[in-house]
């Protein structure tokens, strides 16, 4: 009796299941490719209580001088603070509620003020983390801007309207440790530059720490089809530019993210990353059609990132074709370059550290113990573990953190090198601690345009999966929902002939 050993690599879902190299998957749905295996994705479950009005849009967490972190979140209509008792303050400035049709917020941190940009309305600061409501930061001139980054002191904006005066590929920055003064001068060293050989308006703004080159803080201004840099250089006190630094190479609204120190994005025609210094690398082979054929264009505004330290993920929250709100999460381990799909409706992601969990809690959502995901003594529980949240569908704060989700992962296709006939007999996954029903289905077909027949059966107590299919070419899938991690997949057959 022979036996198939079917290793889990990486979801390629634009190749063919006969053209895939060894452990490659055309399903990769609802569970996390991490480094050592792939683990269960949890369910949304509400961490704060109270509701935010409006459409949820972005979120960011800051950490504070007195040692605590705060999420602010933008709606449609509102800001709001999350705070450390779970609870959320509407901080929404006292002239009325924002407008941000067509646009979502950005936010800066600026020592411990927070500024946040959407473009539709002035450029509003929350003057100390706890303070009472946003207000305008410039009070002489109406300044609008859609991106915004601090960097050495100096607050910068892209993609700003100035007086009535709209400049897409316009940067501008503020007097050097004064963010309320944009008044052009050497002795500030507030400017502005027009980026004007750019193809295209900024598309984001992203900064580097950095001390390479020569350079600190290398700041990626990002279009849709190319890359401008800039950097600060420190003995001189100015920032240098260089326009179009990469072409054909851009990011769409939304997308770059920063994990260990490496941007991830995306345009339309790839996933990039990037250390800010070298070449950006094309990592989208075999996923990028999929991926972005799921995007809404009218909706590439509304895509936000988190990153999960712990495992070095960098997590994309999408609205895909048809839909009016995220439906869809992009996963990518920067670390081993695989990706996930998670089908799963929320309104934004964001990194975050959420608070301590006690037993009375997990007993709510984990009704035995055997259903717990991690041990009761792992910091994964512990207060401030860093993890990324979203707002669910209910306008709620919520984390990651609920019962498994129902995954599934189907492989690409075993073959023989001559095309012989396959008959299995039994499969044996390589799942440690299924806690929950685990069925396997093995997909069988004689040549590669002839329809995939299936055959399934539930993982008995002796760990295998009694199945009998034949084919020359062997495909299979499995799907349930917790488990402690799963590598791979032994299927006993043998060759029975030609054909």
């Amino acid at each position: 009796m022979a036996k198939l050993d079917i290793s889990l690599d990486r979801w390629l879902p634009d190749l063919p299941p006969f053209a895939m190299k060894k452990g490659g998957l055309t399903i990769c749905k609802n569970i996390l490719p991490l480094e050592e295996s792939f683990k269960i994705m949890q369910e949304i479950t509400a961490y704060s209580s109270n509701t935010v009005s409006g459409t949820p849009l972005t979120a960011i967490e800051v950490y504070a001088s007195n040692g605590n972190y705060y999420t602010f979140i933008g709606t449609t209509t509102k800001l709001y603070r999350l705070e450390i008792d779970k609870s959320l303050t509407d901080i929404t400035r006292t002239s009325g509620n924002y407008t941000t049709s067509g646009n979502r917020w950005y936010f800066a941190k600026y020592g411990e003020w927070i500024v946040a940009t959407n473009f539709n309305d002035e450029v509003q600061v929350l003057k100390g983390m706890t303070a009472a409501n946003f207000e305008p930061l410039y009070t002489t001139e109406t300044f609008k801007a859609k991106y915004v980054v601090q960097n050495h002191g100096y607050l910068m904006f892209g993609y700003y309207t100035r007086n009535g005066v709209t400049y897409p590929n316009g940067v501008i920055w503020t007097a050097k440790d004064t963010i309320t003064d944009l008044t052009e001068s050497a002795a500030t060293g507030a400017d502005s530059v027009n980026l004007e050989e750019c193809p295209s308006p900024i598309s984001g703004m992203t900064v580097f720490e950095s001390t390479s080159a020569g350079y600190e803080s290398n700041i990626a201004i990002f279009h849709r089809n190319t890359i401008s840099a800039a950097w600060f250089v420190q003995d001189l006190f100015v920032f240098h530019f260089d326009y179009n630094r990469y072409v054909e190479v851009g990011a769409i609204e939304g997308s770059p993210i920063l994990v260990e120190g490496i941007c991830y994005f995306y345009d339309e025609k790839t996933f990039w990353k990037w250390d800010g210094v070298s070449t950006p690398q094309d990592i989208g082979l075999g996923v990028r059609q999929t991926i972005l054929n799921y995007l809404d264009i009218s909706n590439y505004y509304r895509t936000t990132t988190a990153s999960h330290p712990r495992y070095g993920l960098a997590v994309w929250s999408i609205i895909s074709t048809g839909k009016t709100d995220p439906d869809k999460i992009i996963i990518l381990n920067t670390r081993n370059g695989k990706f996930a799909l998670i089908e799963k409706s929320q309104y934004c992601v964001f990194s975050m550290h959420r608070a301590a969990w006690t037993i009375n809690g997990l007993a709510t959502y984990f009704p035995r113990i055997h259903d717990i995901p991690y041990p009761v003594n792992s910091n994964f529980w512990s207060d401030n573990s860093s993890i990324f949240g979203c707002i669910s569908t209910d306008s709620k704060v919520s984390v990651f953190q609920g019962a498994p989700m129902e995954w599934i992962v189907e492989t690409g296709e075993v073959f023989t090198d001559k095309k012989e006939v396959i008959r299995t007999r039994r499969i044996c996954p390589m799942i440690q601690k299924r806690g929950a029903t685990v069925t396997v289905s093995i997909g069988s077909r004689m040549e590669k345009d002839d329809d995939v027949v299936y055959a399934s059966a539930n993982i008995a107590t002796n760990g295998y999966a009694d199945i009998r299919a034949f084919g020359k070419y062997i495909r299979v899938k499995m799907s349930g929902r917790l488990h402690d991690g799963f590598t791979g997949i032994d299927v006993e057959g043998k060759v029975i002939g030609r054909k």
